[in-house]
């Protein structure tokens, strides 16, 4: 599939990273190996403390984000026999009725 490195948000128009870190295997104006290096530039500059925010998870947390606009990557720093329930609700505000 092919699709832009950044992205425009459509409402704010602010630029935004989307990819898949390790799913993001070339472009189509670089090879693979320079795929990857911009690809690391590019984490290297947005993925700081400074922009991070983690969120440590409690029994009863309601958590958005709009996911056009967020850098994300799952923790794995919970009891793995523990139950999780995690949903995902698509919005669509564009719709015509």
């Amino acid at each position: 599939m092919v699709h832009p490195l950044i992205r425009t948000h459509p409402e704010t128009g602010s630029k935004t990273i989307w990819f898949h870190k390790s799913k993001t295997e070339t472009t189509t104006r670089y090879n693979a190996e320079e795929t990857q290096i911009i690809r690391e530039i590019l984490l290297e500059e947005t993925v700081r403390p400074n922009f991070t925010y983690l969120h440590e998870c409690k029994q009863g947390d309601l958590f958005m984000r709009d996911n056009r606009s967020t850098l994300r990557k799952a923790r794995h720093d919970y009891v793995q026999k523990q139950h999780r329930q995690l949903l995902r609700i698509l919005v669509r505000l564009d719709c015509t009725y």
